[in-house]
């Protein structure tokens, strides 16, 4: 049996508040938790690489209830890897906009070269991604949404997302698990 219902935002450059909408409309008896991975949202940093496994362990120190897990990169690895604390298939959701697909493959070695060339330059140059925010939203997003992520990614630390940026250069394939999981994109 469910009782709560963890959300787990993407592995940088924003945080727990791309659930806002969600727990907005999830108020009730149910209980719900939104984290900050670690380095986000003000959060104690992972070191100088956040892997998916920091994530999941990160989630998985809530408040200790069962979970069903909400959509995001992190909280599909998470279920594959933490099944026995969600009480039953991983739950689906979406923000109005459409979040980013999980990406349960590894990154090639070329995609995982420009992840580390993006840490790099994070490192050196600050956060970059202020003027070149990545394709996090759909075509169809309003401008007050882009407004609204562009200033969450203002407030992360630069050494926050090169962490998370070498942690997805890292992440091993997990197709396996992810063919047995029921989380599919919703969007």
């Amino acid at each position: 049996m469910t009782d709560g219902l963890l959300l787990l935002h993407a592995p940088g450059p924003i945080d727990a508040r791309m659930w806002e909408p969600q727990l907005a409309a999830l108020s009730g008896g149910l209980t719900v938790a939104a984290p900050n991975l670690p380095g986000f949202g003000g959060s104690e940093p992972a070191g100088d690489v956040m892997t998916m496994g920091a994530g999941r362990r990160a989630g998985a120190r809530g408040d200790g209830s069962e979970a069903s897990t909400a959509r995001s990169s992190a909280a599909c690895r998470w279920a594959g890897t933490w099944r026995s604390r969600c009480g039953g298939a991983p739950a689906t959701a979406c923000s109005g906009s459409c979040w980013p697909t999980p990406r349960a493959v590894a990154d090639s070695p070329e995609a995982a070269a420009g992840r580390r060339a993006l840490a790099e330059r994070l490192r050196s140059d600050g956060n970059v991604l202020i003027a070149e925010p990545p394709a996090l939203l759909s075509d169809r997003a309003p401008e007050e949404l882009r407004t609204r992520v562009r200033g969450w990614i203002a407030e992360q630390p630069p050494e926050a997302i090169a962490a998370a940026v070498l942690g997805m250069a890292e992440r091993p394939d997990s197709t396996p698990t992810s063919r047995r999981s029921t989380c599919r994109p919703s969007c």
